[in-house]
């Protein structure tokens, strides 16, 4: 064999095996082309590179190369790939035995793999309809395949090719388990999952596959580099802006599982060496070696045992047999061996220990034995994210947490799940995961309304802080004390009335609320706890959870305000039970009832409404007979009346509606004359329709009351009801221009209008009253624009402005009215799915519009 040919397959190999560098090789090739006396091994000894045991070493290989390819120089020479950087330099050097040589050389890289610098690839050109793909260099190993970066002929591009490592080539579990990776990656179809392009195999049978080529780092290499910037730590508000986009990929790969989770697949090696970053913004799941389709076996031995393949990323060994998975990312249930409990949760845990990853710039898990690694990770020991850097944000640490529940049912149920989640955070929302302080509820609230702050607010929130850091001084040690117990309930009942009295009145303050809410219930239920027998404090956790109820159902958050008034009448029954004397329990349960009775007619389930409604009213009157002059239970029994009129109607029963209506007018009526504001001062004045003052009530009912006239053909005698409700809104405004009383006095125009609208020589005046109308809803609505009673209402003053245009004849101005209707439906079907009544309205506006250009031609 020619000296060039022996000395080439010698220096490339030491320069595969990391022995040598690029530079290293040309020297020695430079000399040797000078002075062929001396072998290139001579020469590379010379220089120092290179002892007596590397050089054996790297003879060793090489001759086994060379006898591997039947000991022919051309096909060992082809075997070996080589970057263009290496073959030019080397064919600059002039020699031209050595230009020839280089000719029988493969094209590609011999840069050394990171995770073993030792392997020999097989890197014969994949063979698919012809000579499709041609390896060009190595990319990357690990335990069962090698992938190759491949030019694709047929589309000139650049491919990801992997294939089978000697080692498993000949094992018929191991090819199935190949093949099984190839065709579960090929059937995920999701952005940010590597497409397949084709799936083949060599002459000698060996499978491979071709896949998309991705330009990009590792979601760990990116992450350390992060942790690694001085000048980050240097910035604090760059520093929260890479934090946020790395963030963004996280969610992104939690998605893309999500994904691969509905159609069947669970990954079960997710860590950040297994993602891939790209440097226009993608960002993809890689490696699927260990991923399984659920409910389907492990692919077994001749011998029957499970064969457990590892994972052929770099960075963090996957364990084979059966720890499946890799230690410091595995779920408790993968380190203990279930390998038939893993499932969607035990992804999920990879993925709260991989956001640990991204959170604190190390694995939940470390240390070099492997057996107490897994230990470790069964019993859940390791330190929470804040407890290796302070300054994590609490939130972010919860989520991380509860990602990484030791028990697979106290974590997220589904990927996507922990995705909204960070969402959360990223949007500044409070996340599941955590009950975040008063405090921090207030701080953002602050931050929402500055101008509020600024003007009037301050001073509310430098309240609100102080009653909570009393509260929080208040141990529970220190409650058990009556005077102490006292002050506690003292504070709560005080939070309660800061959210009532300083807020009720103002629009857009419903979130600040609910924290206030949701702050002093928390002390409720500690109190109420720790005196069950306490037939008064049951009552009062019980209002405030009808009070947060209330507040949810205006902010249409329907099942989570059915939840908090089940829990209202269990403790205002528990309290009756405690006290069957105190007639003040009935009531209250009558008005529970009754707000949840208004809930369900919401959402359209009528036939429960009619139900809780004929609970309360029983309640209510039996309380009214029992004690004649009292005015609470009185006006119970009329709000309960006005309620029941309208969930009649629902039913189509327009007489027995417009009884109950007349008959809750009258009631109202002679409260009214007795000089009844407010029967009673309850801290949810704003949020309990029935602690609103009588002569609101009043209003309310005339308005009903007139509607159902209406609606029964009955123009005139319902006019007359209109006229009162007018006076008696105008009157109301007077006293007080608060958003219930301005609210009113808009929905009072309103159905006024309708009705006129359906008398004879009743437009002019219709369009009077419902231009007023809108001129007042519309000042709502921008006053507190998630307001989803001042939307549907202005969406109605809308819709029926544009029944006015179309008499008058001005088609453009009735589809500029119908639009603007629209845009307000559209956002309450968006925001409230679940009210029905929503879905209906935007459905007539549609109509109305079709018909309107069907007219039109």
């Amino acid at each position: 064999m020619a000296a060039p040919d022996r000395d080439l397959i010698f220096g490339l190999v030491a320069l595969q095996v990391g022995l040598i560098d690029q530079d290293r090789l040309i020297a020695a090739f430079r000399s040797w082309t000078l002075d062929r006396s001396r072998s290139l091994a001579g020469y590379l000894q010379a220089q120092g590179p290179l002892d007596a045991d590397d050089l054996a070493a790297v003879q060793a290989l090489a001759d086994r190369h060379l006898k591997k390819h039947g000991g022919d120089p051309q096909s060992s020479l082809a075997a070996i790939p080589i970057g263009a950087s290496t073959r030019d330099r080397l064919d600059a050097l002039g020699d031209p035995e050595l230009s020839v040589t280089l000719k029988n050389v493969s094209p590609g890289s011999t840069e050394p793999e990171a995770d073993d610098p030792t392997v020999t690839y097989h890197t014969s050109n994949a063979r698919s309809e012809g000579h499709r793909f041609r390896v060009l260099r190595p990319h990357a190993r690990g335990g069962l395949g090698a992938v190759f970066v491949a030019m694709d002929s047929e589309l000139n591009r650049e491919v990801a090719l992997k294939q089978i490592l000697d080692a498993h080539a000949d094992d018929p579990s191991s090819r199935h388990r190949f093949m099984l990776e190839a065709e579960i990656t090929g059937g995920l179809e999701h952005p940010g999952i590597v497409p397949v392009y084709g799936l083949g195999t060599y002459d000698d049978g060996r499978p491979y596959y071709a896949m998309r080529f991705i330009r990009g780092d590792s979601l760990k290499v990116a992450i350390l580099a992060f942790f690694r910037d001085p000048a980050l730590k240097l910035d604090p508000g760059r520093r929260s802006l890479e934090l946020r986009r790395l963030l963004r990929r996280f969610v992104d790969v939690c998605n893309a599982v999500d994904y691969a989770h509905g159609r069947g697949i669970l990954h079960r090696d997710l860590k950040p060496g297994n993602i891939i970053v790209g440097k226009h913004g993608e960002t993809l799941v890689v490696d699927w070696g260990l991923a399984k389709p659920i409910g389907r076996p492990e692919p077994r031995t001749d011998s029957g045992e499970r064969m457990l393949i590892p994972s052929s990323s770099g960075g963090a060994e996957t364990v084979p047999g059966f720890a499946l998975g890799t230690p410091a990312y595995m779920s408790p249930e993968q380190a203990a061996g279930h390998l038939d409990r893993l499932g969607v949760a035990s992804d999920v845990y990879s993925l709260g220990a991989t956001l640990y990853f991204l959170l604190t710039g190390q694995a939940p898990f470390t240390g070099p034995e492997q057996e107490a690694l897994l230990k470790a990770v069964q019993n859940g020991d390791f330190p929470p994210p804040r407890g290796v850097d302070p300054q994590i944000d609490a939130a972010l640490n919860a989520i991380c947490l509860k990602a990484m529940a030791l028990r697979p049912e106290g974590r997220y149920e589904s990927c996507r799940a922990l995705a909204e989640d960070l969402e959360r955070w990223a949007a500044d929302e409070p996340v599941q995961a955590w009950r975040e302080p008063l405090a921090r509820r207030a701080r953002r609230w602050s931050r929402r309304h500055r101008t509020l702050v600024v003007s009037a607010g301050a001073v509310l929130v430098a309240t609100t802080l102080a009653l909570a850091a009393g509260l929080w001084l208040l141990g529970r040690e220190q409650r058990r004390s009556e005077r102490h117990f006292g002050v506690a309930h003292r504070l709560a009942g005080k939070l309660v009335e800061t959210a009532e009295l300083n807020l009720s009145q103002t629009p857009g303050q419903e979130a600040i609320r609910k924290a206030l809410f949701d702050e002093a219930l928390a002390q409720y239920l500690v109190l109420a706890d720790e005196r069950p027998d306490d037939a008064e404090l049951q009552a009062e956790t019980g209002m405030l959870h009808l009070y947060t109820a209330n507040l949810l159902r205006f902010q249409n958050k329907t099942d989570q305000a059915d939840l908090s008034y089940a829990s209202a009448l269990e403790r205002l029954e528990r309290a009756s039970t405690l006290d069957p004397t105190d007639a003040r329990r009935l009531d209250q349960q009558a008005e529970a009832w009754r707000d949840r009775a208004l809930l369900a007619q919401r959402v359209g389930r009528n036939g429960d409404a009619r139900a809780m409604l004929g609970r309360a009213l029983k309640i209510a009157r039996g309380l009214r007979q029992l004690e004649q002059q009292s005015v609470p239970y009185r006006r119970t029994e009329a709000f309960l009346l006005l309620s029941s009129a309208e969930v009649e109607s629902s039913f189509g029963q327009g007489e027995a509606a417009e009884r109950l209506a007349d008959e809750a007018a009258t009631r109202y009526q002679e409260l009214a004359n007795l000089g009844v504001d407010s029967a009673r001062v309850a801290p949810a004045a704003a949020t309990s329709t029935a602690a609103r003052t009588v002569p609101l009530l009043y209003l309310m009912a005339l308005n009903q009351h007139a509607f159902l006239l209406g609606e029964l053909g009955r123009h005139a005698d319902a006019m007359k009801r209109h006229e009162q409700a007018l006076v008696q809104a105008r009157a109301v405004l007077a006293v007080s221009k608060s958003p219930d009383n301005t609210f009113q006095l808009g929905r009072t125009l309103l159905l006024r209008g309708r009705t006129l609208l359906r008398m004879p020589e009743g437009l002019g005046e219709a369009e009077a009253s419902l231009t007023e109308a809108q001129a007042i809803l519309d000042g709502m609505k921008k006053a507190n624009d998630k307001s989803s009673a001042y939307r549907e209402a202005l969406a109605s003053t809308h819709r029926w402005l544009a029944a006015v245009r179309r008499g008058q004849r001005r088609d453009a101005d009735a589809r500029t009215e119908l639009s603007a209707a629209r845009l307000d439906l559209d956002w309450l079907v968006k925001n409230a799915p679940q009210i029905p009544r929503f879905h209906k309205d935007l459905g007539l506006v549609l109509d109305d519009m079709a018909r309107l250009a069907r007219d039109e031609g």
